[in-house]
């Protein structure tokens, strides 16, 4: 069968006449079809494979069966004498010079992931390029070559459904370039609760992880073709890395151990078809991080050929935790605290099978090699709905428990800030309870806790060494950072952190004495005029809390 490529098409189509040759199932299709010449409505379509007749390569698509898709290509055959075909090149088409039907349309998906580096021009505006299925042939054959060509008159009676008259020709132009509003946009009363969305749709896997569907307000259908924005940020985020090598060492690391911990999945061949958005993702690098100094990023606010992402059709969800000054004010009330946060707690949390297909990558390691598909099986950052899934299964652990101890449900549902722990207790024995059972609490779901830090150092016996928070040395004093401050743990303090005119950091502390007073007033100390006499920028913050 002969195929064209088009990298504009949204979608593969195969004419009636080559499907009736093929005799697969048939399938139900409901796709509209939006040309220069107006909207086709389809009701089939096909699932085959597309294989080269040179080398191992195929790949397995959908097809929607169209009338017809464009004439005999080309207009007239060719004379082989008169094109400069070099002998060595295995063509995919070794007789595209003769005129003949076209039977398949393949579209942007299969013309990028087919496409090879490299091209050779012949002469007469005949260009050869490499691809999976073999070199193509590709421009506008010049004189005296198209000189051969037939020419028809443009008239307005005609036989041929491929000839049209100039007034027609001229509202197909206008259709061509006139620009649509936006066909979608999400109802606000439509959008379904994200809570009840939730409750309906959680479930728990063998090893206690609890597995989710996105929510969403519109259709998937809405999302049009995403694979060519996609490779193209790729390979300008590959063409950065490779300028800075240790980077680059740092997302390979980093997409390694993602592949390792089972959280992305290579997309095989014949799954290909049910990709439904390719997710773009750079890096964001965080020197001062105790953890992990890099980390990889997904846009799904990535806009799609429809001019729709997966982030508009995703719902947000409500804020269900406290607000970070409530946290920080109650966790300077209690004697003995704990801090700790949970290790990669998005990707602790599974996306049901079918809403996969939603956040898939490309990669490669390197660049000479071939790009691969990848699906991402857990929450992903960078989805608008990811914060409140996150956040909502931290919760149901919590709730979970509630029937061995409720107080630890509570300490839960009190003392998160997303994955950052923070609690406190009047004495060191409550203390090291409080934190067994949070832990046994939520390891139930796979939600580790790691970077623990304390005031007293008997509540953090028997933990490793490498799950401890380390401390780091910013001016005279020790100190541990942690959601945007820094706290000293042997001082019981919060301090702001700020860089001095000389590029240095150094520590400034919140007046001491939230224990004992009824109305405190807590001055955190302007840095902008500190111990030292230098100029450094900052505010003064001045709050008043009644405790108890």
């Amino acid at each position: 069968m002969r195929c064209i490529l088009d990298s504009g098409s949204q979608v593969e189509t195969i004419t009636e006449e080559a499907a009736k040759r093929l005799q697969l199932p048939e399938r139900r299709s409901d796709v509209q079809l939006i040309g220069i010449g107006g909207t086709t409505t389809t009701s089939k379509k096909i699932i085959t494979r597309i294989a080269s007749i040179h080398a191992n390569v195929f790949i397995d698509i959908e097809m929607v069966i169209v009338p017809k898709i464009v004439g005999d290509q080309p207009n007239t055959t060719i004379s082989e004498r008169e094109i400069d075909i070099p002998e060595e090149l295995p063509l995919a088409d070794p007789e595209f010079f003769r005129t003949q039907p076209v039977d398949i349309l393949l579209g942007a998906r299969v013309f990028y992931t087919m496409l090879g580096p490299n091209q050779l021009t012949v002469g007469r505006g005949l260009t050869f390029q490499e691809s999976g299925l073999g070199w193509l042939a590709v421009g506008i054959l010049s004189a005296p070559c198209a000189a051969t060509a037939t020419s028809y008159p443009i008239t307005e009676k005609h036989e041929s459904p491929d000839l049209i008259t100039n007034e027609e020709l001229k509202e197909l132009f206008k259709l061509f370039w006139k620009i649509e509003e936006p066909i979608w946009e999400p109802k606000e009363d439509a959008q379904p609760d994200a809570e009840a969305h939730f409750c309906k749709t959680i479930k728990t896997a063998n090893d206690g992880r609890y597995v989710t569907r996105i929510p969403l307000r519109g259709e998937v259908s809405c999302l049009g073709d995403s694979y060519q924005q996609a490779r193209k940020r790729f390979l300008s985020l590959e063409r950065r890395l490779e300028k800075s090598s240790d980077t680059y060492k740092e997302y390979r690391c980093f997409m390694h151990e993602y592949e390792e911990l089972g959280h992305m999945v290579p997309v095989t061949a014949e799954e290909f078809c049910k990709i439904k958005y390719f997710i773009p993702h750079s890096c964001v690098v965080k020197p001062d991080s105790t953890s992990t100094k890099l980390r990889v990023v997904f846009d799904a606010s990535a806009k799609t050929l429809s001019g729709i992402s997966l982030n508009d059709i995703q719902v947000v969800g409500p804020t269900i935790q406290r607000e970070l000054f409530d946290l920080l004010i109650d966790f300077k009330t209690h004697d003995k605290v704990l801090m700790a946060d949970i290790a990669k707690m998005y990707r602790q949390i599974l996306i049901a099978q079918p809403d996969t297909w939603l956040q898939c990558i490309l990669w490669r390691k390197h660049s000479n090699e071939p790009l691969r598909a990848y699906r991402l099986l857990t929450v992903t950052y960078g989805e608008a709905s990811s914060s409140f899934l996150a956040c909502r299964a931290l919760y149901e652990a919590a709730e979970d428990y509630r029937t061995i101890n409720s107080k630890i449900t509570e300490a839960i549902q009190q003392s998160f800030y997303v994955d950052n722990l923070m609690i406190g207790a009047a004495s060191t024995e409550e203390l090291i309870e409080l934190k067994h059972g949070v832990e046994d609490a939520l390891l139930r779901h796979c939600f580790p806790l790691r970077k623990w830090a304390s005031n007293d150092t008997k509540v953090l016996e028997g933990i490793p060494e490498r799950d401890l928070e380390p401390l780091i040395h910013v001016g005279d004093q020790d100190i541990i950072k942690t959601l945007g401050v820094g706290w000293n743990p042997m001082r019981d303090v919060f301090q702001f952190i700020a860089p001095s005119n000389e590029g240095e950091e150094n520590a400034y502390e919140e007046t001491d004495g939230l224990k004992d007073t009824e109305i405190i007033r807590s001055d955190w100390i302007d840095p902008a005029s500190d111990h030292h006499g230098k100029n450094n920028y900052a505010t003064v913050v001045d709050a008043q809390f009644k405790l108890g």
